[in-house]
């Protein structure tokens, strides 16, 4: 019941003795310190840079679905304001932190603190050290799944499914590189808080957590083996793996395991990722659907995409990307699911989702889309469009 617990505590002496040796083989730098007048901490030295980004939308959905819960009526919607500031207080320590102002208006905006992190790079590039609240290193969604990256305005189905929506976790995680000619070997190991349920949403499964609610670490790591195939384009494989026990008397497990592809060449852009869940169920008393349901931990899915970017460089032209993407997931039927979707109590669901990407000029790009959903058992008119403007600075 505690194995979590105990490996979670022999990875943190581990870590906790490379830092220490760490100190006897650096060499030792220092800096003229300067006081700011009135403020106690901080440093006059420090080069602080503040980015964020405006991500602003239109979609119109068939009556049957729920996106933005207005059940077919089309609508503009601010979605994301982002802030964020980053500063380098030491050659190897920075600290970064992000504020989210979401669905802009009343009554359903909120103001929220997603990812807060130091990060230590301990050993050049074998070994960085993150410290605080962070997307866990499983796969490339989690870590992509701002507006400004990722290519689509929607999200695969599997994220919200198994990978807990927008998952933030609090821990500390180690990661690095090996190189070499052929090759290059990433590696990631984190030991996390973890989620406090399988639900996608706090208060509903209460999935996501800051402060953990039992003494059981949850144990996540990813392994990548990178090809080198020159200055063409960049390749990627890597294998995923999260395990820990979410209920307050840590008696529940799940685990998740995942496999990703990825290739990038002369425009292209193909990829895709796997993940299943299994563990123990849970009674979730908070569901959105009905009280008491059983939220089942056996779950699957998967997406494939791709895109090729042209017409480069043009007057008023950037890039243009058209894109297309695959993607299913397989849950259990008697898992109630997200609401803002509105899925039915299918087993699985699939999805076809095609457009094109126009970005007039770098850090300002228009995302459109058309998704094409289909359930197993139903016949639901639930297709629907989307289209958004990004900015960042």
């Amino acid at each position: 019941m505690h194995g979590n617990r105990c490996i979670g505590n022999v990875l943190v002496l581990v870590v906790s003795a490379l830092v220490l040796l760490s100190l006897f083989i650096l060499p030792s730098t220092s800096s003229a310190q300067e006081e700011i007048y009135g403020i106690k901490f901080g440093t006059a030295g420090t080069f602080a840079e503040f980015h964020g980004f405006v991500n602003a939308r239109y979609f119109d959905f068939e009556r049957d679905s729920s996106q933005g819960k207005d059940n077919g009526i089309s609508t503009f919607d601010v979605h994301n304001l982002y802030i964020a500031a980053l500063a380098k207080v030491h050659p190897r320590v920075s600290v970064f932190g992000e504020v989210e102002y979401e669905h802009t208006g009343v009554p359903t905006d909120t103001i929220a603190v997603d990812r807060a992190f130091i990060d230590w790079r301990v050993i050049d590039q074998y070994l960085t050290l993150r410290i605080g609240s962070f997307n866990p290193p499983f796969g490339y969604e989690l870590a992509e799944y701002v507006a400004p990256v990722r290519k689509y305005e929607s999200r695969p189905f599997f994220v919200d499914e198994i990978l807990f929506h927008e998952w933030v976790d609090t821990g500390i995680w180690g990661r690095g590189q090996i190189k070499t000619p052929m090759a290059g070997i990433l590696y990631d190991l984190s030991v996390l808080n973890g989620p406090a349920g399988l639900s996608q949403e706090a208060g509903k499964g209460n999935g996501r957590q800051n402060r953990d609610n039992n003494s059981d670490r949850t144990i996540l790591g990813r392994v990548a083996f990178a090809p080198n195939i020159g200055e063409a384009g960049y390749a990627e494989v890597g294998a995923s793996y999260a395990t820990g026990n979410y209920d307050a008397a840590a008696q529940k497990e799940f685990k998740i395991y995942g496999i990703d592809a990825r290739v990038q060449m002369m425009g292209i852009d193909i990829r895709g990722e796997y993940a299943k869940r299994s563990g123990d169920d849970q009674i979730d008393a908070n569901s959105a659907v009905a009280g008491n349901q059983t939220i089942q931990a056996d779950a699957k899915g998967f997406y494939v995409q791709a895109s090729y970017k042209m017409l480069q460089g043009r007057n008023l032209i950037n890039y243009i990307e058209p894109k297309i993407r695959y993607d299913r997931s397989d849950v259990d039927k008697d898992d109630p699911k997200p609401t803002q979707k509105n899925l039915t109590a299918d087993d699985e669901f699939s999805r076809w989702t095609v457009g094109v990407n126009w970005s007039p000029y770098p850090h300002f790009l228009f995302k459109t889309e058309y998704q094409f959903i289909d359930e197993d058992k139903a016949n639901l008119d639930n297709d629907g469009f989307m289209i958004s403007a990004v900015v960042d600075f």
